[in-house]
């Protein structure tokens, strides 16, 4: 008889040993061959090339990996016309009093062609102010600069309402940048730090004769003298002062900094549309603010897609690369932000196999986390393990990333509840203001469209309706329930708590839903095929979930379908 035998995979084992070792307390290793070396010590002999490609598919490992150094920088030598395009945003400092007025803060405005400046000190941030500001210097007839083609500004609340408003009168469209894209605003930033810079070694120089306690406050007094000053000193990128730039038709520029690597039509392009990466994060851009702190990541903790490759060619540019509005699924629930700005190659990690990312096992979880946690099988999210089991009932993701309030794939009905942010402007919704509410218009025409093309009936529930005539009618409307006008039903409120039949499942879904999805009723009357309702939400006091409760009322009705239930008939 021959001997039994035990075959191992040596990469089943290369798996199992290096998780053990990573995913320890120490461990955590930043790079390959630190690995390498402490699974050598014990004992094993695995390639180095393998532990590589092993630890690439590391969560820890892809966030803390070290970014390659910046080579290139996109420029604005493209825009060569005088009050083409402006900069402007707002400088915070110390408090000035000046005739019985206390100023706060300094309104600041740069012509990008020429890098001509002025600048109003002002009382407060109120967008009403700043626009009375940015218009008196406008039409004042001794300064050159006038109304734009295009103003760029930041997303803070202060260029909005009023200040937008004013602009809109005047034909002059704003551009919002992305909060953490310094480049795009890299004049006025640089503005702003040079004017702050001058202004407070004045300040410093003047406290060092006053008395203990006293503060200069000079800032609004020598604001106009520095603009000046530097209006008619010759700058490095134009090779003349912006005053004598601003009588000229056109502004010859160089770029800011020498490039280091090719440009333009000469740089490969080594990441195409539809590829998987993470970002590069500015400062404190995880945590909402700029500060670096020692403790963050260096890539986004979220994955995307390029969405779009753009390739400028005159004058050259880097090649700049955009990433989709949302987040694959299977990081769709980790912090971050999605980003509106261009990347360069070098601010991108690409992400070979995404759906291969590995995140901490369970058992160290269970070690050092001992409360609830997500049990990752490649789907990190509620939302990703419901689109793979409609993907094993033949969904086929229609939607493309985006989700359906409700959705019955049998009846091919499914319906989106609008609040208020689906019509007008809501500051907690839309921040950035009317972009965010055309992009939110946008969606749902989108939304409308596919599922016309699917053959799907989409209901729009609006949130001025009142909800069981308009979804009664609706339904009426569409085939889906015959118009019985003159018959009375008994509808009756569905029961709270817990289903004795779920009441030790920790899976269970939560009230209401245990009821109507999971058709956990405890005398077992009813007959419900509810594994067709998938929904996807937050909180229970969505209008969304009320809205479930009404349609399914109504659909229950039908005596010829496996969900009819008989007390609603």
């Amino acid at each position: 008889m021959s001997q039994p035998q035990i075959i191992i995979d040596p990469d089943e084992e290369l798996c199992i040993v290096c998780r053990l070792l990573f995913y320890n307390i120490p461990g955590f290793y930043p790079n390959a061959k630190k690995l390498y070396r402490v699974s050598q010590e014990e004992g094993y002999s695995f390639r180095l090339q393998n532990i590589t490609k092993w630890i690439k598919h590391q969560y820890s490992y892809q966030i803390y990996r070290q970014p390659l150094p910046c080579k290139a920088e996109a420029s604005f030598s493209k825009i060569k016309i005088p009050n083409k395009v402006h900069q402007c945003d707002i400088l915070l400092h110390t408090h000035d009093q000046d005739d019985g007025w206390i100023f706060v803060c300094t309104l600041l405005v740069i012509d990008v062609a020429t890098c001509f400046k002025d600048g109003r000190s002002l009382t407060s941030r109120n967008s009403l102010e700043i626009w009375i500001a940015i218009k008196d210097i406008y039409e004042d007839p001794s300064n050159p600069l006038t109304w734009p083609k295009l103003l760029m500004t930041d997303g803070d609340a202060s260029f909005r309402d009023a200040f937008s408003r004013g602009m809109e009168q005047y034909n002059v469209p704003i551009r919002v940048v992305d909060l953490y894209s310094f480049e795009s605003l890299a004049f006025i930033k640089a503005l702003k730090k040079r004017i702050a810079i001058l202004t407070y070694k004045v300040q410093y120089a003047i406290e060092g004769r006053l008395t203990d306690g006293e503060r200069s406050r000079v800032f609004k007094k020598i604001l106009k003298k520095y603009i000046d000053y530097l209006n008619n000193s010759k700058t490095r990128l134009i090779g003349m002062s912006p005053a004598r730039a601003m009588t000229l038709e056109e502004v010859e520029s160089k770029p800011s900094k020498k490039l280091k690597r090719a440009i333009g039509k000469d740089e490969k392009i080594k990441l195409q549309k539809g590829t998987a990466v993470r970002y590069l994060l500015k400062a404190g851009e995880l945590e909402g603010d700029h500060r670096r702190r020692a403790t963050d990541p260096y890539w986004s903790l979220r994955v995307f897609k390029i969405k779009r490759v753009v390739i400028g060619k005159n004058p050259p540019q880097p090649v700049l690369y955009y990433l989709e509005d949302e987040p694959i699924e299977s990081t769709a629930h980790l912090i971050g932000r999605n980003p509106k700005r261009p990347f360069k190659y070098e601010e991108l990690q690409e992400i070979e196999e995404p759906d291969k990312i590995e995140y901490p096992p369970d058992e160290f979880m269970r070690k050092y986390h001992p409360t609830g946690f997500v049990h990752y099988v490649h789907a990190s999210s509620r939302s990703v393990q419901a689109e793979d089991y409609a993907m094993k009932r033949g969904d086929h993701h229609f939607l493309n990333g985006m989700q359906l309030d409700g959705y019955n794939e049998e009846l091919k009905l499914a319906f989106e509840y609008h609040g208020s942010q689906h019509y007008s402007l809501n500051s907690m919704f839309h921040k950035r203001g009317q972009i965010d509410l055309d992009e939110q218009k946008s969606r749902d025409q989108k939304k409308r469209d596919i599922c016309k093309q699917e053959g799907i009936c989409l209901i729009s529930v609006p949130y001025t309706c009142d909800l069981f005539p308009y979804i009664r009618y609706t339904l009426i409307e569409k085939g889906y329930l015959d118009d019985v006008s003159g018959s009375n039903h008994e509808i009756r409120n569905i029961r709270s708590g817990r289903s004795q039949a779920l009441e030790n499942d920790p899976h269970a879904p939560a009230w209401p839903f245990r009821i109507i999805v999971a058709g956990a009723s405890n005398s077992g009357e009813r007959n419900v095929k509810c594994d067709d309702v998938i929904l996807c939400g937050h909180h229970l006091n969505e209008p969304k979930y009320g809205i479930v409760r009404n349609f399914y009322k109504y659909l229950a009705q039908d005596k010829s379908k496996p969900y009819y239930d008989r007390r609603f008939a």
